[in-house]
């Protein structure tokens, strides 16, 4: 094998390998590899999978830079969250009196186009758009408050199409505006018209034609959500009947589930969660939140009530994690309402966190993020029976934080309806030294980040390294060392290591979840 630099799978905490080239003395007798976080892109609201998840890796040792933005613009007026991908940070903003798309740089939040589409109606005393865009292979794709769909040119912003479903569908804009995003799965985008029948909709994102157009359900502020259930890929809706779910591709109803006390007005804002085949959905001014379970036998679909409790989320949605469901509570009447832990099977209520407010929250390298109402980012560790909160610091100087927040590449961009900040917490990537010959069939490996900065602490505890003399094998199957793993001056250093008697041997540095 040549000791060239190649690809090779890893496990998901160390997604990208490479083999290194070694010094002479070493050739033909061992390779090491380095691993490197998993990131992807933040395309939409509640993120790359509509469940509020990011796979990449975060610190959790918050002091220093870390609290200190990579940069802070002030923006236009607006409920809008932020979509993070393709080196472009996208959201709305209310700027002269006009509904605004604009694109920032990730790197040092310039505006690099801004696009304006139409006076903004101030629905109900709110200035700002509430909808956040979606950015899919060089587009990017806007639904307004008046429900016209937009698709632009990433580059530059330029009018791809436009579909003005008002006139185009007879839809019907409610109070407040338009404040679902728009769902891009599969090609297509998902709407809901608000039409007397045939409301929920779907549209090519190719031209913006109509694909297909079913049910007679009215819509609501909640942004729909694509998941698998049940090994089905679907759309759910949260309409004023209650949740809707049709097949992603055709349209076809799969399956509903009314509300336990009906709908009240404007009081739904977040999305459906979906948790394996559990369905959470909460509003506000009743208030309620509920969970069904959806079950599938021979062919026929059943949503099955299984609790409903009194507490409500008005425009924020929870994220699912180990068992619970997580998520700020609240109507319009409060700015102090808790965050709360709530048993995805019984619906009990596991511990509520005072002072919280209405803001979001996402999940994150197994840890809880959340940008409260008043600008403070939080660190929480799922935990049914406490809310442990291992760090947190002041993120945003102004503004209500009333929406979510984009996790792309370790970095955090936040915004309020004044102010946008990115913060970085990714964690460097871990690298191996050439193996240090020390004494016959025995090695040194040595550990280090690949920028340089020195290994924290913190990240001993899920540091595995792993060796092989096959190749052929998955890294996931490689053996672990049992060798001690010992930090000094920034670096891992593993002694005592058996260079083996068959041959090249092959290292790995993992951090498994």
């Amino acid at each position: 094998m040549s000791p060239a630099d190649r690809p090779l799978g890893v496990p998901r905490a160390a997604s990208r390998g490479k083999l290194l080239s070694l010094p002479a003395a070493l050739a033909g007798l061992w390779f090491g590899l380095v691993a490197s976080a998993c990131a992807t892109d933040w395309p939409q609201y509640r993120g790359p999978n509509h469940d509020g998840v990011s796979p990449d890796r975060i610190t959790a040792q918050w002091s220093g830079a870390v609290t200190t933005a990579v940069w802070r613009v002030t923006l236009g007026q607006a409920f809008s969250s932020l979509a993070a991908a393709q080196g472009k940070a996208i959201t709305q903003v209310y700027r002269n009196s006009k509904e605004t798309c604009i694109a920032l740089s990730i790197t040092n939040g310039a505006e690099l186009w801004s696009r304006t589409f139409e006076t903004f109606q101030n629905y109900g005393g709110y200035d700002g758009p509430r909808s956040t865009p979606t950015v899919d292979q060089g587009s990017v794709y806007v639904l307004t408050s008046n429900l016209k769909l937009f698709r632009l040119n990433l580059t530059n912003g330029a009018v791809v199409w436009s579909n003005n479903l008002v006139t185009a569908y007879g839809a019907k804009v409610i109070s407040y505006g338009s404040a679902a995003s728009p769902l891009l799965e599969g090609g297509l985008v998902y709407v809901n018209l608000n039409t007397g029948n045939r409301a929920l909709a779907a549209f090519w994102a190719t031209n913006g034609a109509l694909a297909w157009r079913v049910e007679n359900e009215a819509t609501t502020h909640s942004t729909p959500v694509a998941a698998t259930i049940q090994g089905v890929r679907q759309v759910i809706f949260a309409t004023q009947n209650g949740l809707v779910s049709l097949n992603s591709t055709n349209g076809q109803k799969l399956w509903s589930y009314p509300y336990p006390n009906g709908y009240n007005g404007t009081a739904l804002g977040g999305s459906p969660v979906a948790c394996s085949n559990i369905v959470f959905i909460s509003q506000a001014y009743t208030p309620i939140s509920t969970a069904a379970r959806i079950d599938l036998v021979n062919g026929a679909w059943s949503a099955n009530h299984l609790w409903d409790q009194p507490i409500g989320m008005i425009w924020m949605t929870p994220v699912c994690s180990q068992g619970a469901i997580y998520g700020a509570t609240g109507n319009n009447s409060s700015s102090t309402t808790p965050l709360v832990c709530l048993d995805l099977q019984t619906g009990a209520l596991r511990w509520s966190y005072d002072g919280f407010g209405r803001g979001g929250v996402t999940l994150a390298d197994n840890l809880i993020l959340g940008l409260s109402e008043g600008g403070w980012l939080r660190l929480i560790r799922p935990d049914t029976n406490a809310c442990t909160e291992v760090a947190s610091f002041p993120a945003l100087n102004s503004g209500d934080c009333w929406n979510s927040f984009a996790i792309c590449d370790g970095r955090v961009y936040a915004r309020s309806t004044t102010e946008a900040a990115c913060f970085d917490l990714s964690l460097p990537d871990l690298k191996l030294d050439s193996p240090q010959i020390v004494a016959a069939n025995n090695l040194r490996l040595t550990v280090r980040t690949a920028n340089g900065t020195p290994v924290n602490a913190n990240r001993l505890t899920s540091m595995e390294v792993r060796a092989t003399t096959n190749l052929a094998l998955s890294p996931s199957q490689w053996p672990t060392l049992t060798n001690a793993l010992v930090l000094t001056n920034g670096t891992v250093r593993v002694d005592n290591v058996d260079a083996g008697a068959q041959g090249r041997r092959f290292f790995i540095v993992a951090e498994p979840r």
